[in-house]
């Protein structure tokens, strides 16, 4: 047990008078950010999810689902990624207290964009703040990665840290790199009716083992991407992004991302760049996509811009493919991760 939790714990163990209710506001993400599978994920200035958090004698938890998305989110609390956070905070500390949870849904839920990881960072910040106490934002990354399927660190690390992160793999766990976003770096989300059971599921499909050539060829591509984060080489982060022959291809092949098969998502993405210069990925696990434009390159008058003409051909692709576009998010990198609102 690290030293601040052993804080928290003489903290908490005193009875819960004086704790307050605290809100913690979440960036929604979006990871495996083209060859960067479980590697490479970045936060987003929006959409947000709100998480709340309220110490109470009594053992278990209560929650309370509100806002858009409030239908699709998980209401068992044994499943759902809020107080399953919870439940490992308490369980690691020895805690015979419980906590009331409400949750503002703002992230579309199952759509790649990290809600389930937005969810358990704000529980665990929440939580915190709600006892006087404050958590190291690696040691959040930590816990609330129990929480995702495999164990993976990419989406909860951009919640938490926010920018673009990069995990990597050590002996004893993993570590955490941030960089900061290109000042110049434009989003747009735009989210099809494709419907999927879960990360989980879609992990399912993943290969479990790559010839040598494919690892030299994801491994250089996803270095150079980070040089050109980086530098803020733009026409070159397009360029490297778009293209994962492992992971997109498998998923894309098993009909993930909807009606398309990976020559096809391929071909998609070679033109929206050649076109527009735009470069498109898949968000996490799918389907959203993600296209990424240099504002530079988009100065026109809205509506005439190279970004607007790309989003017209993605979205007349996947109506031609029988799917209806049901959000269209403009937005940035987020530079901040998750952040207190109210105590």
């Amino acid at each position: 047990m690290s030293f601040v939790l052993r804080l928290v714990w003489e903290r908490l163990d005193q009875g819960c008078g004086g704790l307050v209710v605290a809100r913690v506001s979440v960036p929604a993400t979006s990871a495996n950010l083209g060859p960067g599978y479980d590697v490479i994920s970045v936060a987003l200035e929006r959409p947000r999810l709100g998480v709340e958090v309220e110490p109470r004698e009594e053992e278990g938890i209560e929650l309370t689902v509100t806002g858009a998305f409030a239908a699709e989110v998980v209401r068992d609390t044994w499943l759902n990624s809020a107080c399953r956070a919870l439940r490992l905070l308490s369980s690691g500390l020895g805690l015979q207290r419980g906590w009331r949870v409400r949750i503002e849904a703002g992230i579309p839920v199952k759509k790649g964009l990290g809600s389930s990881a937005a969810e358990a960072v704000g529980a665990l910040l929440a939580a915190h703040a709600a006892v006087g106490m404050r958590l190291d934002r690696r040691e959040v990354v930590r816990v609330a990665a129990l929480v995702e399927p495999g164990g993976h660190a990419d989406n909860v690390a951009a919640a938490a840290l926010g920018g673009f992160t990069v995990v990597f793999r050590r002996q004893e766990g993993f570590e955490v790199m941030k960089i900061r976003p290109p000042e110049q770096l434009g989003f747009v989300v735009v989210v099809p009716d494709v419907s999927k059971e879960s990360t989980g599921s879609s992990r399912k499909v993943v290969p479990k083992s790559v010839t040598m050539e494919d690892h030299v060829l994801v491994t250089s591509r996803v270095a150079a991407m980070a040089v050109s984060l980086e530098r803020g080489d733009l026409r070159r982060l397009f360029e490297l992004v778009i293209f994962d022959p492992l992971v997109e291809r498998a998923r894309a092949d098993a009909g993930l991302y909807g009606r398309y098969n990976w020559k096809e998502l391929l071909g998609e993405k070679e033109r929206l760049l050649r076109k527009y210069g735009v470069a498109m990925t898949i968000s996490g696990a799918g389907p959203s996509r993600l296209l990424w434009y240099d504002l530079r390159k988009n100065w026109q008058e809205e509506g005439k811009r190279p970004i607007d003409e790309a989003l017209n051909d993605l979205v007349w692709s996947l109506e031609s493919k029988g799917h209806r576009v049901l959000e269209v998010i403009w937005t940035r990198p987020g530079r901040k991760g998750a952040e207190l609102v109210s105590r």
